[in-house]
């Protein structure tokens, strides 16, 4: 009875939320947030998010549910989206003659 509560709860949760039109990241939040990023407090919030990370991918390896897989695939999802809102963004002309047909030089600042 409990769990059939919390999954209607949680259900009704998901359905109550709707998307919003983000405004546009211009460079100079890509600025501010790499700013923070790289300060004292950045440098905690990081690690807090990769140790997180860390403990849902072993959940998810431990538990073998699949919600629990997707649980770490999300939260990897969204520190490598702040890592790349974080990046200072180029042109697209640009980026497609430095990085050629793979993009890869655009991600090199993710790499560890």
């Amino acid at each position: 009875m409990i769990t059939r509560f919390f999954r209607t709860f949680f259900f009704l949760l998901t359905n109550a939320s709707a998307w919003t039109d983000g405004a546009d990241w211009e460079p100079e939040d890509a600025l501010a947030l790499s700013g923070f990023l790289a300060s004292r407090t950045g440098i905690k919030f990081s690690a807090r998010l990769r140790n997180a990370s860390l403990s849902f991918n072993a959940n998810a390896v431990q538990s073998g549910q699949p919600h629990e897989c997707g649980r770490a695939f999300g939260y990897m999802t969204a520190i490598a989206d702040i890592q790349t809102l974080s990046a200072p963004s180029m042109p697209r002309d640009a980026q497609s003659e430095e990085d050629g047909a793979t993009g890869v030089g655009s991600l090199e600042h993710l790499i560890p």
